[in-house]
């Protein structure tokens, strides 16, 4: 019998070891401006300055990540953070480029990230890392689609719109989005339409408001920066065209990327985030932790709860209510998302009052 169980335990020690030898090649980290990010899970080991060729066998068009501006940092970090955890270990993604990390000739910068939490450091051997290959998405006059890419979901822009109210004031907006598992593509589209419609009301003016639009679920994606030169049609085409995540709901993170952005922002105005989930948070405390951050910094935080739990669960109303900053004038609800256009012009206008 004592034969018979150690042979058993050698040949599940030797599955477990196969298990973990047999990895995939590429790991999909997100979407971000118009291209998909794919992380190589082993260690890069050819001949240094060729990396980019590993991109373009798995992708054909693809190119090893360069890491150009704050929004697209805030992107792979909070990907790389939900996605490459590693407890009691370290990875590490080489990249060619950093926006604020100068780097002279043959050196090159690696993201580190030991448990889920990330730094950067420079090192000149690029061939022991992981990398990142950015794949451009393919996008026609009628349909938009992503390489391999999870949950597309473009949708058209409405042909009959909800009327809204523009508003007059001057105004720093981020519109945050639940994208997790639970929404469904379904309500996801719905959401996204809200979205737009709060676009609308603060688009319309050019000269006064700033709107920026992210989204999160086990991570965060920045589809539209607070800082940005786009055109309102291309503003209303990234929301109405953002990629479904749909995994866990990390709204704190989510929170802290928009604080984040506020902070980089020198614009003397008023700082407004509206926050729109169907759900309670993984973590609740630290949820709250990143709302109470938020406003400390003087950010204005509206949360929009949305479905049957906003009614049936005391924890989420608590959280909703930490989320606008234990102020429940700036607590919305809708029971379900085809009800989120009743609450439209009253969520605009209470965030574009500044007095509110």
């Amino acid at each position: 019998m004592a034969k018979q169980i150690l042979f058993l335990l050698q040949v599940l020690s030797a599955l477990v070891l196969f298990a973990d030898a047999v990895v995939p090649e590429f790991k999909y980290v997100g979407q971000f401006n118009g291209k998909d990010y794919w992380a190589s899970l082993p260690a890069y080991t050819e001949p240094s300055g060729k990396i980019y060729l590993k991109c373009q066998e798995k992708f054909g068009t693809a190119y090893t990540s360069r890491i150009d501006d704050a929004a697209e940092w805030n992107f792979v970090r909070g990907q790389l953070s939900a996605n490459f955890q590693c407890n009691g270990c370290t990875r590490n993604f080489w990249v060619n480029g950093k926006y604020d990390r100068p780097h002279g000739a043959g050196e090159n910068v690696v993201i580190t990230v030991t448990g889920n939490v990330v730094g950067t450091k420079i090192d000149k051997i690029a061939n022991e890392y992981r990398y990142i290959c950015e794949v451009p998405v393919t996008v026609s006059p009628t349909t938009t689609t992503t390489t391999q890419a999870p949950h597309s979901t473009s949708q058209d822009y409405p042909t009959n719109p909800t009327p809204v109210e523009e508003c007059e004031y001057d105004n720093d907006v981020i519109v945050l989005i639940d994208s997790s598992g639970s929404i469904g593509v379904d309500n996801y589209k719905k959401e996204k339409l809200f979205t737009y419609d709060i676009a609308r009301a603060f688009q319309g003016n050019p000269d006064a408001s700033s709107f920026g639009f992210t989204m999160y679920s086990q991570s965060v994606q920045i589809v539209v920066p607070l800082e940005n030169t786009l055109s309102d049609q291309e503003v209303y085409g990234r929301i109405l065209n953002a990629t479904y995540m749909g995994y866990t709901t990390n709204t704190d993170l989510g929170i802290i990327s928009a604080t984040d952005e506020f902070t980089s922002s020198t614009r003397p105005v008023t700082k407004n985030l509206v926050v729109i989930t169907d759900g309670l948070s993984n973590n609740p405390q630290w949820t709250k932790a990143a709302a109470d951050a938020a406003n400390a910094q003087g950010i204005r935080t509206f949360a929009v709860g949305v479905g049957s739990q906003v009614q049936s669960n005391p924890q989420l109303q608590t959280e909703l209510l930490d989320i606008a900053g234990g102020n429940p004038d700036r607590v919305f609800t809708a029971d379900t998302f085809d009800d989120l256009t009743s609450i439209l012009n009253p969520v605009t206008q209470a965030v574009c009052n500044p007095s509110n």
